[in-house]
């Protein structure tokens, strides 16, 4: 992975744990990419959010099951 890319998700998982490590997370990014980069990186990690709620408010959520990616099969974390 990249830096860039690690950083992102550095950010992302702060984000989304609301960990003590997110101050520190978002001023790395405020230092890389600026303004622009924090807004971009908070509305990605909600959108990335949005769509499972509209599935699940549309019924269409109803169960889990494994997905196969590649010769991989993925089993979900937790229900829907």
């Amino acid at each position: 992975a990249s830096a860039d890319a690690a950083l992102g998700f550095r950010f992302a998982d702060a984000l989304t744990a609301k960990s003590d490590d997110l101050v520190a997370a978002r001023d790395a990014v405020r230092a890389h990419w600026g303004d622009k980069g924090v807004i971009d990186l908070t509305l990605g990690v909600q959108l990335s959010r949005l769509f499972p709620m509209v599935k699940l408010g549309l019924g269409y959520a109803e169960q889990c099951a494994r997905i196969r990616v590649g010769a991989r099969t993925i089993s979900p974390r937790k229900a829907a």
